[in-house]
């Protein structure tokens, strides 16, 4: 069974629930999307930490992997809007090429590698190179 988040909701009863619990959540996602709210209760984690496999000791903290565990409520809120953005928004309206969201193969490691290409090359051809970044949480 997977483990409960902050305020103790277990997947498994969502899940068993199964139709009577469709049009609650579905209210419950309209309201957090429309009121641009999540509850306190909703935004707080628990954190566990994991030892990483193959340390000799364990005193430092890259020693371990820490677990978020969240809400269950939420994180189904987030993948309806995630669904939608994909399958409804960048479907009839894509993204440049050189946005890293939302594309297979990009992430902030090719967002970087980009930079500092585009860096390396203006240094070597002694000229300039501007970067904007922006960060939407």
């Amino acid at each position: 069974m997977t483990a409960p988040g902050p305020n103790g909701e277990y997947p498994v009863f969502l899940q068993r629930a199964g139709k009577i619990i469709i049009k609650p959540i579905v209210r419950l996602a309209r309201a957090i999307l429309t009121l641009g709210y999540v509850s306190a209760a909703w935004r707080g984690a628990t954190v566990a930490f994991i030892p990483k496999a193959g340390r000799i000791v364990y005193t430092s903290p890259k020693d371990f992997r820490p677990i978020s565990l969240t809400s269950f409520l939420l994180k189904t809120v987030e993948r309806i809007v995630d669904r939608y953005i994909c399958d409804k928004i960048l479907s009839s309206s894509p993204l440049h090429k050189q946005k890293h969201v939302y594309g297979a193969g990009h992430s902030i490691k090719t967002a970087l590698s980009t930079a500092v290409n585009l860096i390396q090359r203006q240094v070597k051809q002694k000229g300039i190179a501007l970067e904007t970044f922006r960060d939407i949480d």
